[in-house]
């Protein structure tokens, strides 16, 4: 059996590098459940198109409640211009 190429201990060690990074292991909250995840495990939408957002209408107010656009989400969890929110994929 021989060894592998140099070409390709550079190519596993590159891949090694990508899936390490700081964009990849970049962790954010999800605006619904509020749990932190990767953020390649969640997507970043408007706000406007959250499905079911119905579900997100408190029944009864709260003072404690931080309404976003009257839906309970997690502040955190907003994009820089307020007009996104990350869902985890499970959400």
């Amino acid at each position: 059996m021989d060894s592998p190429s140099q070409e390709v201990l550079d190519n596993i060690t590159s891949r090694f590098i990508d899936a390490t990074s700081n964009e990849c292991l970049k962790i954010i909250a999800c605006g619904s459940c509020a749990r932190e995840t990767n953020m390649h495990e969640s997507d970043e939408i408007l706000l406007k198109n959250i499905p079911n957002k119905h579900h997100l209408i408190p029944d009864i107010a709260h003072l404690a409640h931080e309404l976003v656009d009257g839906l309970l989400l997690y502040a955190p969890a907003l994009g820089v211009l307020k007009k996104t929110i990350y869902l985890c994929h499970e959400c």
